[in-house]
């Protein structure tokens, strides 16, 4: 008769530890991929919402974003940018200028948020606003913007800050949920080799001819965003690549 043999325990264990080196190696890398295939997909249905959102608002009230005269929030004239979204998207909360609520803290963890009148502490644990507001809605995503600088006063009316460069806006595809950082390129990366333990925060000007690509862009979940005439669109190279990088 043939003597059968099976697996040793230590060929086992061997076997065993490989696979743990194997998995220890690869299976951040996947989640992390997997997390910013998340965030990109989050980013383009965010600005597909606030596209129809205007698009309605256009055939109900003929206002697009050109024709705002005021961007205060709870503003509920039909010129208002508060009146526009809250009229054709689902909010769930606002913070104004004065909220000193936790999520006015998680909003700015990358420091550029700066929602509400927050008083950063001597260890940095409050981060320190500057008079933003965000509007949240239903599905976790939220929108932030300056109701002061959006829009400048000239000869005594209200117009759009200009009609050249549009409201500049922060969208976070989740909210108060971390990392709460913007997108960014690295210009110091080079073959794959991305900083994304960095705590940089902003989109970052590039070196002349280097533009944003594969190997130096960071997805986090907020992107600058430019609400320009009947249409909201990526604002920086960081933002416009990941929107439409394929």
């Amino acid at each position: 008769m043939m003597n059968k043999r099976g697996f040793t325990l230590a060929e086992v264990l061997i076997t065993l530890g490989i696979i743990g080196v194997i998995a220890a190696m690869t299976v951040p890398t996947l989640m992390n991929n997997s997390t910013e295939i998340e965030f990109r997909s989050a980013f383009k249905k965010g600005l597909a919402s606030l596209n129809q959102a205007v698009t309605m608002n256009v055939a109900l009230d003929n206002v697009d974003f050109d024709s705002l005269t005021s961007t205060v929030l709870k503003d509920t004239t039909v010129d208002s940018l508060w009146a526009l979204l809250a009229n054709r998207m689902s909010t769930a909360k606002f913070l104004d200028t004065q909220d000193t609520s936790r999520d006015t803290e998680l909003l700015d963890i990358g420091g550029v948020a700066k929602v509400g009148n927050i008083t950063k502490t001597a260890d940095g644990s409050a981060p320190g606003g500057n008079g933003n507001v965000a509007m949240f809605f239903t599905d976790g995503s939220c929108i932030i913007w300056n109701p002061t600088k959006s829009l400048s006063n000239t000869a005594g009316v209200l117009n759009n800050t200009n009609t050249a460069n549009g409201i500049r806006a922060i969208w976070d595809v989740n909210g108060s949920k971390k990392p709460n950082r913007l997108s960014w390129c690295d210009p110091a990366a080079a073959n794959g080799n991305r900083d994304k333990i960095s705590k940089k925060t902003d989109d970052h000007q590039l070196t002349a001819g280097t533009r944003c690509n594969d190997e130096n862009v960071i997805i986090r979940d907020q992107y600058s965003i430019l609400l320009k005439g009947n249409r909201a669109t990526p604002n920086g190279q960081a933002a416009h690549y990941i929107f439409y990088m394929k």
